[in-house]
């Protein structure tokens, strides 16, 4: 969770019933807090609002993203399957801002960064290899 402007109260979930001991705390703009899958918060942070609010120009901001999280992300942006043919690359770091747009472009960007060809298949499917 980040926060853009004004104050946010972020409260842990509780341990149990009656539990009176849930951390909680106060977010104001530029901090953020990560809340894991039990509900729990993370130490504060600095937020990085550029990264955050990206999706509203479609844009995608990655800082060293595993390769294969920023395929996952095209796929989501662009209705596209994108495969990598060499699974030894999905966790090469991947930073930069993206342009959403244009599915060929950044494809393009992230295939020179990663000494990447793309070969598109019949049925729609992108496979990237070396």
């Amino acid at each position: 969770m980040d926060v853009e402007r004004g104050q946010v109260l972020v409260k842990d979930a509780p341990k149990g019933t009656g539990d009176m001991r849930a951390g909680r705390v106060t977010l104001a703009a530029g901090q953020g807090v990560d809340i894991d899958p039990s509900g729990h918060l993370s130490r504060l942070r600095p937020s990085d609002m550029k990264q955050v609010l990206a999706w509203q120009n479609r844009q995608a901001v990655f800082k060293n993203t595993p390769l294969g999280q920023v395929l996952r992300e095209l796929e989501l942006y662009h209705d596209v399957r994108v495969k990598l043919a060499c699974p030894e690359l999905e966790t090469k770091g991947i930073t930069g801002t993206f342009d959403m747009h244009d599915l060929d472009q950044t494809l393009e960007v992230i295939m020179a960064a990663a000494s990447l060809q793309a070969e598109r298949l019949a049925d729609g499917t992108i496979t990237l290899c070396k």
